[in-house]
């Protein structure tokens, strides 16, 4: 029997037993308990009955808002690690563009040497393809360049 079902049997027996006064005053003599005290008792089992049911209301509020929070939590770490993803990516993609500009820069200052190497050779005179030195060549040029001294 459920404590609902048991409030309800009370209920009935404190309607059915206490019909009159006079009987109500030997049954409560007899039992020993006035018909407002049962009539309190009643009255709180209901009331924590009230209580029980608002109870389970609330923690299945609450479990309700917890698992919204929970997931609320693991959609923002999940959108902060997109974000990180997306922050690396743009700088790797950043990264890649100063790299493809330097080697693009490299490549000029190579194409620059290897002409100024091959008029250096042709202003000095010499042969690219005989063992002659032209680093010597070179250093006298760069110191007049220099000192102000140019050709």
């Amino acid at each position: 029997m459920s404590d609902r079902e048991r409030l309800e049997g009370l209920k009935v027996y404190l309607e059915n037993t206490f019909t009159n006064d006079n009987y109500e005053i030997t049954l409560c003599e007899t039992i020993g308990v006035p018909r407002k005290e049962y009539e309190w008792l009643i009255q709180q089992a209901e009331e924590k009955q009230n209580l029980e049911a608002r109870v389970k209301e609330l923690e299945s509020a609450a479990l309700f808002t917890h698992n919204m929070q929970a997931d609320r939590i693991k959609e923002l770490e999940k959108a902060q690690q997109n974000t990180s993803k997306l922050n690396l990516l743009n700088r790797i993609d950043n990264i890649r563009s100063k790299v493809s500009s330097l080697e693009e820069q490299n490549k000029r200052y190579k194409q620059c040497l290897e002409e100024v190497l091959e008029e250096a050779y042709v202003e000095a005179g010499l042969n690219p393809f005989d063992d002659t030195q032209l680093e010597p060549w070179i250093a006298t040029r760069i110191k007049k360049e220099l000192k102000g001294e140019s050709e």
